[in-house]
């Protein structure tokens, strides 16, 4: 269930990234770069959820805000 869903994750971001880097950006970018980006933006998010979960496992209110929060910075730059 967790690799099925981080594959979807992965899928959407890539094309996601594929049609809104040519139209906003003017810039296409290759499947494969596209794929990388997606893959290491997820990892990197489900990393810092670990990290923040395992910290902040008695507020697990404020640590979803922050993974939530520092997972959209980082993909989004």
């Amino acid at each position: 269930m967790i690799i099925r869903d981080t594959a979807v994750a992965i899928v959407v971001g890539m094309v996601l990234l594929r049609l809104l880097g040519g139209l906003i950006y003017r810039v296409q970018f290759s499947w494969n770069t596209v794929f990388w980006c997606s893959f290491i933006g997820r990892v990197f998010a489900c990393i810092v959820a670990f990290f923040v979960g395992y910290l902040l496992y008695e507020n697990l209110g404020i640590g979803l805000l922050i993974t939530s929060a520092i997972g959209w910075v980082f993909v989004t730059i």
